[in-house]
């Protein structure tokens, strides 16, 4: 069982959602269970909703139900909340639908979110950056790289479809998402329902897991990339001033097609915000110039004063 809030899970229909027996009926309302506790709700609301005692070999009957919410009353007391008595009552009937059903037992097997996935993503990332520019044995650090320029280009256009995103819920907040988030979340959540096989109940139970898990499964697939594509980024530098620290490399660029007024141009763009935050000038034209790298010749900037 994972810790921490999980889906939030509406409080099903009765029998599921029965007060305890001291308490009156309520309105229905909400709960925050951990991603094993919302399977075992949401698995019990999907078989007590499809199965009755008229079928020919029903998996959860009524007698099932009232052993359930006597168990969950004795476990936990008269004064319990609605969600502890939900919680209990669901645990209760696992305990009975889990051996006669075995996609119960396939859903209930299914491994939950691990905090522990972002450090390895950051560590894969953080190492795959810093390997992931090679310099090679000419000691050249290329100012025209197509790596560390299309890891530049794709945080930038991320960062920009983020800003345009936030700007445009401050116009117009809506709470369920946007349809680019809806397509993702919904996609996401019904590969983790754990439901391989369709029978009437699973079907159901998929359906709901995925309505109710989508928005927690979209942020956590967002923290995951937003952590791996720093750490690729924090890898790239420090796997660039590492090999500066035991080397002496030098700067330069080649380009067919390219003039130095366009690299100029190019970087001086680019690299504009990291001047800014530094306050290192960047180099003018007549420098970008004086560090073009001929055929057959060797880089002659200083890496570290370009």
């Amino acid at each position: 069982m994972t810790s921490g809030p999980t889906p939030a899970v509406p409080a099903p229909r009765e029998p599921l959602a029965a007060p305890t027996p001291s308490e009156p009926a309520a309105r229905p309302t909400s709960a925050h269970f951990t991603d094993r506790t919302a399977r075992e709700v949401l698995l019990l609301r999907a078989y007590e909703s499809l199965n009755s005692d008229d079928t020919e070999h029903p998996l959860w009957t009524q007698a099932d139900a009232k052993w359930a919410s006597r168990v969950a009353s004795e476990s936990v007391g008269n004064n319990a909340t609605p969600a502890a008595f939900i919680q209990a009552r669901a645990h209760a009937a696992m305990q009975r639908l889990a051996p006669r059903d075995a996609g119960v037992r396939q859903v209930l097997a299914m491994r939950g979110w691990r905090w522990g996935w972002i450090a390895l993503v950051a560590l894969f990332s953080f190492t795959l950056g810093a390997v992931i520019y090679d310099m090679g044995t000419h000691q050249r650090i290329d100012l025209l790289s197509i790596p560390v320029w299309a890891i530049v280009i794709w945080n930038a256009v991320i960062y920009a479809v983020l800003l345009v995103a936030w700007l445009r819920g401050l116009a117009s907040p809506r709470p369920e998402g946007g349809r680019l988030r809806k397509f993702i979340g919904g996609r996401l959540a019904s590969r983790v329902s754990g439901v391989s096989r369709k029978t009437p109940a699973l079907a159901s139970y998929a359906t709901a897991w995925s309505k109710a898990s989508w928005p927690m499964t979209v942020a956590r697939a967002g923290a995951v990339l937003h952590v791996g594509a720093a750490a690729l980024a924090l890898g790239l530098i420090a796997g660039m001033y590492v090999r500066g620290t035991v080397m002496d490399y030098r700067a330069g660029w080649q380009s067919t097609f390219l003039e130095a007024p366009a690299v100029h141009a190019l970087l001086s763009n680019a690299l504009a915000p990291a001047s800014w935050v530094t306050l290192v000038p960047l180099p003018d034209e007549a420098m970008i110039e004086s560090l073009r790298v001929q055929p057959g010749m060797d880089a002659k900037g200083s890496a570290l004063q370009t």
